[in-house]
């Protein structure tokens, strides 16, 4: 994926710091964290290709999208993002647990076979809000304004082995934005703290879009691309086993990259 280097502009982005409470203390939510994220995070490596709708790579309109800080790239829902290390996967998952450090966007149904976190692997999920899920004992936040809610802190010992043994401290917390019906997830298997730097980053960009996920949809895609003003250009997908005729098969730009309004999405259908 590539970044513009261009900084976004003053109007696209909310950045007016605000109260934030972790547990029964207190929060601030600030949108451009990027000291926080260069000096708590060492980046690990990982590679973010992923298949897409045409060899031709990503749409040339994702690149007029604001730019995040500096060593992070933005994924996120409707018009709420969070900033990311550049250098991590997307998707690098085993049953919706992170293999290495990575941003799970759109990951789709998964197994439900237990995966201990691995050591020293830091990860964000984007997602929707599922369907009458509740938020009851989350703190208000502000972010630039807007309301939102944050979770309680999550901490736990992950249990290794078949025995039940109890090993490394597992640390998580979530921001979810109502007017963008997006659900930012970030966890640790290091510190509270690397947690707290990537929630810190949640952001509502004015102008732009994220593109939409595909893999669990409540309504037809190309409906979805629509209502969010992008338009589709429907490409021949790859035939996939256990997928019918007409089932979108990948996109391009890749799910939860920005994209100015009327941007052009390549979406491969199964033939």
């Amino acid at each position: 994926m590539t970044t513009s280097d261009a900084q976004p502009p003053a109007d696209h982005l909310t950045t007016e710091p605000t109260p934030r409470r972790r547990g029964g203390g207190a929060v601030l939510v600030v949108v451009f964290l990027v000291a926080a994220i260069a000096a708590t995070f060492a980046f690990a490596g990982g590679d973010d290709d992923e298949p897409t709708a045409s060899d031709g790579g990503a749409n040339d309109d994702a690149s007029a999208a604001p730019a995040p800080p500096v060593g992070t790239r933005y994924v996120g829902v409707g018009h709420a993002v969070i900033a990311v290390p550049e250098e991590w996967s997307t998707n690098a998952h085993q049953c919706g647990t992170p293999t290495e450090p990575t941003a799970l966007v759109d990951i789709g149904a998964i197994c439900m076979m237990y995966v201990p976190y691995p050591a020293d692997t830091d990860s964000v999920e984007v997602r929707p809000s599922y369907e009458g899920e509740e938020f009851t004992d989350w703190v208000p936040i502000q972010i630039g304004g807007l309301d939102a809610l944050r979770s309680p802190d999550e901490e736990f010992e992950e249990t290794l082995g078949a025995d039940g043994a109890k090993g490394r401290a597992i640390y998580g917390a979530s921001v979810y934005v109502p007017s963008e019906n997006a659900v930012f997830r970030a966890r640790s298997s290091n510190a509270q703290e690397r947690v707290d730097a990537l929630l810190d980053t949640v952001a509502v960009v004015e102008g732009y879009v994220a593109v939409p996920g595909f893999r669990v949809a409540e309504k037809p895609y190309l409906e979805t691309l629509a209502e969010l003003g992008l338009r589709a250009d429907e490409v021949p997908g790859d035939r996939v086993d256990g997928l019918g005729s007409g089932t979108v098969t990948d996109v391009d730009p890749e799910p939860g990259t920005l994209v100015p309004p009327g941007a052009t999405v390549r979406v491969g259908v199964a033939p």
